[in-house]
């Protein structure tokens, strides 16, 4: 399913919840897209459950998750 979804789509929207982390999936999601040179924009969400230094772990984890081969 997730496949067929970035076949079709012009830009990926990704909703990471600070809490979970990165999934499989979203790395998964993340490697189709970059195949296609697809825009992903992250939705960062629940942010407010853990302290701010988790939130920006998260966000460094999703920079390097794009920027690895």
């Amino acid at each position: 399913m997730r496949g067929a979804a970035t076949e079709s789509a012009d830009l990926a929207l990704v909703l990471v919840a600070v809490d979970a982390g990165i999934q499989p999936q979203t790395r998964e999601v993340v490697r189709r897209c970059a195949r296609r040179r697809q825009p992903v924009v992250f939705l960062v969400n629940k942010v407010d459950v853990l302290p701010l230094p988790a939130a920006l772990t998260l966000t460094l984890s999703l920079t390097l998750t794009l920027t690895q081969p």
